[in-house]
């Protein structure tokens, strides 16, 4: 087909192949087509007609090729074969493909003595004579030039261990002569035993991850079906709840609007009694003013006695409102109070039960352990004092308390450790920042890098060693076994009573800023264990 970028291509194409000419002829109308390409036309058609004007053509018309547009028609088809070739070419390169220094083909082979890298068919007298068969043939490459020693212009053959670079012989006859040298063939097949190592410890790597993945995708599976699990039982506490104290509640009602209806009633019958007792009492003063004033006196003696006698009413020391009996409610609004502890009760376990769905695998950190300590096999339990020191420049240590570090797998943002008291009266327990692993002689307070609480026994000594100092501490029981729960990525360390649920206290807003540690402190003759 036709290239772009040669003058005038579209004056070589025929109109029925579109493709170069080949044997053009031209028609007495002057247009060109190939020789086969317009006689098919009309042995087909049975009409001799030009294809692009229609004029008629005389059927006894000889077709003769023209010469000069057959030249040039072939120039064409040769630009565009070099053309193309020259594309394929640069493809080649920009995939990685290498190319012969004689030829347009593809090399099989570069020469690091001829320092030229050939095809298969100019390879050939490399093969065929002896001088040549002596060149050092490898594989084809690019920049020869830089494969030749800069000192002696001489290949790199040879790998020198003690300097770590390539070499050519000379070299190695001369200023390397005394190192540790071998060919690039067997430093390259030990390169390719490494490289192998390494993509076995990659493949590895990644079955491991992919395992990971599993076990988290497995994680997440069970935290869902769990957090759904809490949702139900939280939706029937809150619907419990709700029940319980709509049930107090309209019970309170129920019995403040009885106790009233029975005063209004008592208070109405009351008023009217009394009422009725004030009319009398009026007509008796009224009755009692007119016989003081007659002037009969004989009549108002005789009917003195009569009027001396008092209406009859009720005792008004007996007459008495019935009191509001306050401690029926008080009974109604203990039961609710009740009812809303309970449901903080049930709060404090269901965040508790989230908080232990992030346990994680907690050891003790070798490492850090002093020589004076006893640590179990397992990781999980270790013991300071009642151990001999043949080391008497140390004894002055056992008065120290001794700071114990954990670790534990990583968690993506959150996990959970316990660690009981053990026999310890005084400890304190929280977790570290990394880089203070080392450093325990400074105060145990989050700006410097520890979320610690300190347990003293009993219930009134506690506290929580804060930026703004120490915070007292009220938990129900004392603990004997401490949960504690890390949210990196909110800055959160909660504490609980893991036998009991209780929140004992919790930082907020923790600026962690890299990895953190299980964290205990451990008195002399104590000791820790974890979970």
């Amino acid at each position: 087909m036709a290239c772009g970028g040669v003058p005038y291509e579209e004056h070589f194409w025929c109109c029925i192949c579109l493709d170069v000419f080949t044997d053009p002829v031209t028609l007495p109308c002057g247009h060109n087509f190939c020789k086969s390409c317009i006689s098919q036309h009309w042995t087909s058609s049975q009409e001799h007609q030009c294809v692009l004007c229609r004029e008629r053509i005389p059927q006894n018309t000889e077709l003769r090729v023209n010469i000069v547009l057959s030249q040039m028609s072939q120039q064409m088809k040769t630009s565009t074969k070099q053309h193309k070739m020259a594309e394929e070419r640069r493809e080649g390169e920009r995939e990685g493909e290498i190319w012969c220094d004689v030829c347009e083909e593809r090399a099989v082979k570069s020469c690091l003595m001829c320092l030229t890298t050939f095809c298969e068919v100019h390879l050939a007298p490399h093969y065929k004579s002896p001088g040549l068969r002596r060149h050092h043939l490898i594989e084809p490459v690019k920049d020869l030039e830089k494969r030749l020693c800069q000192k002696h212009n001489r290949p790199l053959r040879f790998f020198c261990h003690s300097d770590q670079t390539c070499i050519c012989q000379f070299c190695s006859e001369s200023e390397h002569s005394r190192h540790a040298v071998v060919s690039l063939e067997e430093e390259g097949a030990e390169k390719r035993r490494e490289l192998s190592k390494i993509q076995d410890r990659i493949c590895q790597m990644t079955t491991e991850r992919r395992s990971k993945m599993e076990l988290l995708g497995q994680a997440a599976r069970n935290n869902e079906d769990k957090m759904a699990e809490n949702m139900r039982d939280c939706v029937q506490a809150l619907f419990k709840v709700s029940r319980n104290l709509e049930k107090h509640m309209s019970q309170l009602i129920d019995t403040i609007q009885s106790k009233q209806n029975k005063v209004e009633k008592q208070t109405g019958f009351y008023v009217s009694q009394l009422e009725e007792e004030i009319c009398e009492l009026v007509n008796a003063k009224a009755e009692l003013e007119e016989s003081k004033n007659t002037i009969d006196d004989f009549q108002l003696i005789q009917n003195f006695e009569s009027l001396q006698i008092l209406p009859k009413t009720f005792d008004l020391t007996k007459v008495e409102v019935c009191g509001f009996q306050r401690s029926v409610v008080d009974e109604i609004v203990k039961k609710m109070e009740e009812t809303v502890v309970d449901l903080d009760k049930f709060w404090m376990q269901i965040e508790f039960k989230c908080a232990q769905q992030f346990a994680v695998d907690t050891f003790i950190d070798a490492k850090q352990i002093y020589p004076y300590l006893n640590l179990s096999d397992s990781g999980k339990k270790m013991r300071y004092g009642d151990i001999e020191f043949p080391d008497r420049k140390n004894l002055h240590m056992l008065s120290k308390n001794i700071h114990v570090l954990a670790q534990q797998e990583p968690v993506f943002g959150k996990f959970y450790f316990e660690i009981p008291k053990g026999n310890s009266a005084n400890w304190n327990i929280g977790v570290v920042r990394e880089k203070n692993n080392q450093n325990f002689e400074q105060y145990l307070r989050p700006e410097n890098g520890y979320w610690v609480i300190q347990l003293t026994g009993g219930v009134k000594n506690n506290r929580a060693l804060t930026a703004l100092g120490s915070v007292k501490l009220r938990p129900r029981t004392e603990p004997q076994t401490i949960g504690v729960f890390v949210d990196y990525e909110i800055g959160l360390v909660s504490f609980y009573n893991s036998k009991t649920a209780e929140k004992i206290y919790r930082f907020e807003k923790c600026d962690f800023k890299g990895r953190v540690f299980a964290y205990s402190e451990l008195v002399p003759h104590t000791h820790v264990r974890l979970w």
